[in-house]
């Protein structure tokens, strides 16, 4: 598969994740797996914040506005790092209680 239809794919998919976040969202119910499938990650049973930041990482690298020139694409960087930073505070909220 070509990269360009690779990055137009993810960034479709980012903001289909959002869509679901929002609806998420709207209803109260619990929005964490939505918040890993915008990063990709599959199991979300023991992830760790290495893991959360090296998908991160990833996903940002491929979608990243300077080098993927559209508005789409910026969107969905801005939901990507919004998604990063929710898991990022939620670990951390959670190891401190342990």
């Amino acid at each position: 598969m070509p990269k360009q239809l690779q990055k137009n794919t993810l960034t479709y998919l980012v903001h289909k994740f959002d869509s679901m976040l929002s609806l998420c969202q709207k209803m109260k119910v619990d929005d964490t797996e939505v918040l890993y499938s915008i990063l990709f990650i599959e199991d979300c049973s023991s992830v760790d914040a290495a893991t959360i930041k090296k998908h991160y990482k990833e996903v940002a690298l491929l979608i990243h506005p300077d080098k993927h020139n559209s508005i789409a694409t910026e969107d969905a960087f801005k939901i990507v790092r919004q998604a990063w930073e929710t898991l990022l505070s939620n670990h951390n909220k959670r190891k401190r209680t342990v």
